[in-house]
């Protein structure tokens, strides 16, 4: 098995983990500041050594990212960023979160009593009061159902039955 030849890495594929938040640890996502430099994380796991600027780190992450899914990199590196929910206002005031799962079109959360519930299945359940409850709401329901991997199941779940893109591709052949 031959290895794929080494694509360049241009502005606009370092422009995909470009992080705009002015209080992100550096200016790309999957880039973290480290004693003596900065690393690159894929799957939460060390791509390369420590780089010297967090540009060299990202550049190291993006040619990580194509050698393993090739052109498809930049749809498969936004669905990582993807949480499996959304939150929606509730008429009224308030939040509900919507999970997205597979085999379920959508399943509507709220609250009960403080904890986490379906709004279809449990008589009383409301929504959260707060976008940030909304948020925490779906952790403590996605680890409920599913124990500590909760967050990745919902995440990884994600409506493949609506957009076969949702779905974690395998890595490209090399």
């Amino acid at each position: 098995m031959s290895t794929p030849p080494e694509t360049p890495v241009t502005q606009a594929d370092l422009g995909v983990l470009a992080d705009p938040r002015p209080d992100a640890p550096s200016p790309y996502r999957g880039v973290y500041p480290e004693k003596g430099g900065y690393v690159a994380k894929a799957f939460k796991r060390r791509v390369g050594g420590t780089f010297p600027t967090p540009r060299e780190a990202a550049k190291a992450l993006v040619a990580w990212w194509k050698a393993a899914y090739g052109r498809r990199w930049v749809s498969v590196w936004l669905l990582r960023q993807t949480p499996g929910w959304t939150l929606v206002r509730a008429a009224g005031g308030g939040w509900w979160a919507r999970a997205e799962l597979a085999g379920e079109a959508e399943v509507l959360l709220g609250q009960r009593g403080g904890a986490p519930c379906q709004a279809a299945l449990t008589p009383g359940c409301r929504p959260f009061p707060t976008r940030q409850a909304a948020r925490d709401g779906v952790a403590g329901w996605a680890e409920g159902v599913w124990g500590g991997r909760g967050r990745q199941r919902v995440r990884r779940t994600w409506a493949p039955g609506r957009s076969a893109g949702r779905s974690m591709p395998p890595r490209a052949e090399g």
